[in-house]
């Protein structure tokens, strides 16, 4: 989740005519992701603002229907603060999003040579995997972004843009804005660990009012937050959240119910949610890793052990593949480099999962 605070300072623009088949990513695409990841991990914030054009973005900003156009004589002072603040932003995220692997999973043509990739990115430093969709165009000085979606939260950065605009610019601030910046004060208050103040909160605020584009991330949040606490009753805020969203529920939905539901005991119904997923993300460790457990749960121990070695070599240390191996096989080697605290990890989620 953390990478939709980097995106306030990210966004897109429009495509034009009709697109064309879906194209094989260019090697060039490949070089500014990890181009990207490398400036990221070295906390490089001019480096990591150079990956996207800001035109697009702002352009990106007004047609979601969130802000309002820019005036000319503005829209310059706004495009140089965009690029600076992208790049302070880099800086103090770095700690939290870096990543030294990208994987781009799929490549959707838009008009006008544009693209959206669906990419995973790996961080050895964080041991953790970041999804997220990039919308990229081409030009002179070569591949652009122009606008971000972090999966796990269901916003695109040209949204969250408009947002922060928005609430800086109208005259009179739309009654949903306050809505929306509790919500990304929730991301970090989940983040501590005090998901029982975040759910409460969650309840208190209601989706009702919220654009799209933030209902997704209302429901995605509570859905999440009550899933550590009660499984059974996220599966019930996950049945209103589909109710509520209809098909533009995040892919990221399906990932959390899956968990949810086995922890209930429902492995065939974990088996199906997280199939839903691997459409969106084919390959996912993390996925792969529930899969494995669900697979395991019903008896297909050479399923769920395929699962969680096909896991194993996305995402080496990857802690809920090594207890879904331990699971199967317990005097398996845990790999040398692990701390103890993962150690201590690894064995938690097998007592959970496997008990």
């Amino acid at each position: 989740m953390t990478a939709l605070l980097l995106a306030l300072a990210c966004l897109a623009a429009p495509p034009p005519a009709a697109p064309a088949a879906n194209p094989t990513p260019s090697p060039a695409l490949q070089t500014l992701l990890d181009r990207l990841g490398d400036a990221l991990t070295r906390a490089d914030g001019d480096a990591a603002a150079g990956a996207y054009d800001y035109a697009d973005m702002l352009d990106e900003g007004v047609a979601s229907g969130l802000m309002q156009p820019i005036p000319r004589g503005d829209r310059r002072r706004v495009l140089r603060g965009l690029a600076q603040g992208q790049a302070r932003r880099a800086v103090e995220l770095a700690p939290i999003l870096n990543w030294q692997h990208t994987e781009i999973l799929r490549a959707e043509a838009l008009a006008g040579g544009r693209q959206v990739l669906t990419v995973r990115h790996r961080s050895e430093r964080l041991n953790t995997v970041f999804r997220r969709r990039y919308w990229v165009r081409p030009g002179l000085l070569g591949w652009k972004i122009y606008d971000v979606e972090d999966v796990d939260v269901g916003v695109r950065t040209s949204e969250a843009l408009a947002v922060g605009i928005t609430a800086g610019r109208a005259a009179e601030t739309p009654p949903w804005i306050p809505k929306v910046q509790a919500l990304w004060g929730l991301i970090g208050t989940i983040q501590a660990g005090q998901v029982a103040e975040a759910r409460a909160t969650l309840l208190a605020l209601s989706p009702e009012g919220l654009p799209v584009a933030f209902a997704r991330t209302y429901w995605l949040l509570r859905v999440a937050a009550q899933a550590d606490l009660d499984a059974a009753a996220a599966l019930e805020d996950a049945a209103e959240a589909h109710a509520a969203l209809g098909g533009a529920a995040p892919s990221a939905l399906w990932l959390v119910e899956a968990d949810a539901r086995l922890t209930t005991g429902d492995a065939q119904g974990a088996l199906g949610d997280v199939e839903r997923f691997l459409q969106a993300f084919p390959g996912d460790p993390e996925a792969l890793a529930l899969r494995g457990f669900a697979r395991r749960a019903l008896g297909q121990a050479d399923g769920a052990r395929a699962d969680f070695d096909q896991a194993l070599r996305a995402a080496p240390r990857l802690l809920d593949a090594w207890a879904g191996r331990l699971c199967l096989a317990p005097t398996v080697p845990l790999p040398p480099d692990l701390s103890a605290e993962q150690r201590e990890g690894v064995a938690l989620i097998r007592r959970q999962r496997c008990p």
